[in-house]
């Protein structure tokens, strides 16, 4: 059986923006929320959709 190919998704935060932006703990712990936020609401697309 062939999978479809997953989308290509261009994520606008990674990692390296949040330990490139850090500068102390508090900024740490900030940056991370944003990033995981942002991760969830960019991989939509790849969720798979069961219609009902």
């Amino acid at each position: 059986m062939n999978a479809l190919p997953l989308p290509k998704v261009v994520w606008s935060m990674t990692i390296v923006d949040v330990a490139s932006q850090m500068h102390d703990s508090d900024s740490y712990c900030k940056l991370v929320e944003q990033w995981g936020r942002t991760t969830l609401k960019e991989m939509d697309p790849l969720v798979v959709k069961i219609n009902d």
